[in-house]
């Protein structure tokens, strides 16, 4: 008799636990659907589904399956990606090297650096390979000073990228050698009233032709402007507009051949190092024959994490090219890289071909994927790659703590709960990631707002609040 209560109790709670489950998804249902009825989606189109991990159900949709521009959570999928084709253990590793010899302090040679890749090299690592020639006595370098170039091919920029983006650094240009994300960092410095301000570039160099037209005002004021002859494909540098003396402002742009700019900084940090070179920077193969210098090492996690909690969308098409070199070594292009994600969209269960993806990055607006393929790539991190999926999802923005999502959500229960990547194009943002809800439960979910003309954080409170609905489950 006790062993059948037992077994109807048993029965009995398991059910009311069926019930009461059934009762929250059911709340959290209709508090997104009353999200969604807000008459901001009468023309902005919204796709959303939210997966329960932890019970295996699905909780939410609403135009998963709907084709849109996810912006950068097109990082989500080059990323994860990357993660799997490449190994969490690889690296980019960017190796100089040298032609002739070494006598009396004089490199009878040219001074070559093969470019990997690497999104992240500063102007900084180049030191690394100072310092060898000057353990090596070098004092004067009679020959150039050289770039490979021949991992990937010409193209400099991901198909659908806009003409009107330059000379924004969310547009880089790309190259197998980039130097400090093939940014400058301009600042302007208010002088006496009346005085032209004072400029001062980074990375140093002279290469690049500074056109100052600004002035010092004797009044609080800054509308300075500061762009790039991008319409006439030159990286001459252009300064104008008003600045209160004493005060400095800080600018970035991008710019282009961003090679020959490596090349420059190189050559300004040896002469600086007391290191002459004789011959002008060039673009050259790696002659065969060539001496193993040095080389700078760059762990792809390091890449990810950048690549994700700041949204860097360099890192993004430099991880295809990475992928693309599994099979290649030279002339290495998009759709070289793009085969692994085609790869990754198969093992989530999807076609690729119901999708467009352009880029690494979601800089383009030819992508389209779908609420759906963005939270199966999720789903399947935390199902069938235990392993990597700590390094995804700690490579997520923690809402209220860091990266893009560092000023969202900060006093709400999504605070630190939700880990996830944001995307934002004029007229779209997106949210894709994980939350671990207050019940303890993992959520993964994916949020895309498409077509509205309001300011993005307005955009941004309806994604922000639906975090805080599925937090609360």
């Amino acid at each position: 008799m006790k062993f059948k209560l037992f077994v109807i109790s048993a029965v009995l709670l398991f059910s009311f636990l069926q019930i009461k489950a059934q009762d929250k998804a059911a709340l959290l249902k209709s508090q997104i659907d009353q999200v969604l009825s807000d008459p901001f989606f009468e023309s902005c189109i919204g796709a959303v589904k939210v997966y329960d991990l932890t019970g295996n159900t699905e909780l939410y949709r609403r135009n998963d399956k709907l084709l849109l521009t996810p912006a950068s959570n097109m990082k989500v999928i080059t990323s994860s990606a990357a993660l799997i084709y490449l190994g969490e253990n690889y690296k980019f590793v960017t190796p100089f090297y040298y032609t002739g010899e070494i006598k009396n302090g004089i490199l009878e040679g040219d001074l070559f650096v093969k470019g990997a890749g690497d999104p992240l090299f500063k102007a900084s690592d180049l030191d690394a390979a100072i310092s060898e020639l000057a353990k090596k006595g070098v004092k004067e370098i009679k020959g150039a000073l050289c770039g490979d170039i021949s991992l990937m091919d010409s193209m400099y920029w991901g198909q659908g990228w806009m003409w009107d983006d330059d000379p924004s650094t969310d547009a880089p240009y790309l190259s197998p050698l980039t130097i400090n994300k093939n940014t400058l960092n301009v600042t302007i410095t208010g002088g006496v009233a009346g005085d032209t301000p004072s400029v001062k570039l980074f990375p140093e160099t002279p290469y690049f032709t500074v056109v100052n037209k600004a002035r010092s005002v004797p009044y609080p004021v800054n509308d300075l402007a500061v762009t790039r002859n991008y319409v006439k494909f030159s990286n001459d540098v252009f300064i104008s507009g008003d600045i209160q003396p004493g005060y400095a402002a800080s600018y970035n742009i991008n710019f282009r051949e961003p090679e020959i700019v490596f090349l420059h900084i190189f050559k300004a940090r040896l002469e600086k190092a007391g290191i002459k070179v004789a011959g002008d920077p060039a673009i050259r193969p790696l002659p065969e024959d060539a001496v193993y210098l040095t080389g700078v090492s760059r762990p792809l996690i390091e890449v990810i994490d950048d690549l994700n909690k700041v949204s860097a969308n360099i890192n993004a098409e430099m991880l295809l090219i990475a992928m693309g070199g599994k099979t290649k070594k030279s002339g290495i292009s998009f759709s070289d890289g793009k085969k692994y994600i085609d790869s990754l969209i198969i093992l989530t269960g999807m076609n690729p071909a119901n999708y467009y993806i352009s880029d690494g990055s979601g800089v383009s607006r030819y992508n389209l994927v779908t609420a759906e393929l963005l939270t199966a790539i999720l789903k399947y991190y935390y199902y069938s790659k235990p392993s990597l999926y700590p390094r995804l999802l700690n490579s997520f923005p923690i809402a209220g703590v860091d990266g893009t999502l560092r000023s969202r959500m900060t006093n709400t229960i999504a605070y630190q709960r939700v880990k996830a990547k944001t995307g934002t194009l004029s007229g779209v943002v997106s949210l894709s990631g994980y939350t671990t809800t207050l019940s303890g439960k993992t959520l993964a979910f994916s949020v895309i707002l498409e077509n509205f003309v309001v300011r993005t954080n307005t955009a941004r409170s309806y994604i922000d609040r639906i975090c805080e609905i599925i937090t609360g489950y």
